[in-house]
């Protein structure tokens, strides 16, 4: 049996943030689960909900937002403050290498080929 972080660590981390991915790396799990949406500007970014209302300081759709407006956005608690919205590219780079499964969920159609 594999054990998967479901939006990477996030019972200790925020959910799909860069801290919540380490988290499951460090703590050994097997795996990574990952949410994907596409920004107003194309961009592929990993979070759960359509809006980032419940897992940031703004609100609206994260598809009415540019990626470069997802940045000013903090998606970190009252312990890990700062936390940035993660590009797939971004994710990618910090874990395709290691020794972990990723398990990408689209939350929309129509958008894989940018993948």
């Amino acid at each position: 049996m594999k054990v998967y972080s479901h939006r990477g660590e996030s019972k200790y981390a925020p959910e799909n943030t860069m801290s919540a991915y380490y988290l499951s790396y460090l703590v050994g799990s097997d795996g990574i689960e990952v949410d994907l949406r596409k920004t107003k500007d194309d961009i592929l970014v990993l979070i759960h909900d359509k809006s980032v209302d419940r897992t940031s300081n703004y609100s609206g759709k994260v598809s009415d937002y540019t990626y470069q407006e997802l940045l000013k956005m903090d998606f970190g608690n009252e312990y890990f403050k700062g936390e940035k919205i993660v590009k797939l590219t971004e994710f990618l780079k910090n874990f395709s290498d290691r020794d972990i499964d990723i398990y990408i969920e689209l939350k929309e159609i129509g958008y894989e080929k940018l993948i």
